[in-house]
């Protein structure tokens, strides 16, 4: 792709992995850093050439093995939907990623790439997340029902 359109800007997404600078170093395209990162982690990193997930379904495993069922459930009666494409399964998590507020953490760490994979409410959720990177201030508590931080302020257990 590099030599048909030298001018083409990549960026690899979430299911590259990328975890640190080493990581970082040998992709010449821009990746989406793995989500399974901490705070204190992202801002740790020498280097700010990358994008931040913040919004969005984030995928639990990726499989080829034939998942019948569009919903799975757990013991604990979480649903987890599945995604489909390209001969691969997804199993998605139960919540979607929305950091909302937290994005300024980001931002205060010296990023400046964010990714939202969005679906439904496009324009809304837009919106909201061009508010809180204006500085603009946003009361997200209603926003983030439903919604996870993910590994955000916890890490990988």
């Amino acid at each position: 792709m590099r030599e048909e359109s030298p001018s083409l800007e990549l960026h690899l997404d979430v299911s590259f992995n990328v975890f640190n600078d080493i990581d970082l170093a040998c992709w010449p395209a821009v990746p989406v850093m793995s989500p399974e990162l901490t705070m204190g982690e992202i801002s740790a990193l020498g280097s700010k050439r990358f994008i931040v997930m913040v919004h969005g379904p984030l995928a639990l495993m990726t499989t080829r093995e034939p998942i019948k069922d569009e919903k799975l459930r757990d013991d604990s009666g979480r649903v987890f939907g599945t995604r489909r494409g390209n001969g691969l399964v997804q199993v998605m998590n139960c919540s979607d990623l929305g950091l909302f507020n937290r994005t300024r953490e980001l931002m205060a760490a010296g990023l400046s790439w964010f990714f939202l994979d969005l679906e439904g409410n496009v324009g809304k959720t837009v919106e909201i997340y061009k508010r809180i990177i204006s500085g603009k201030r946003f009361y997200d508590r209603n926003a983030r029902h439903g919604h996870t931080t993910g590994h955000f302020g916890r890490g990988v257990d």
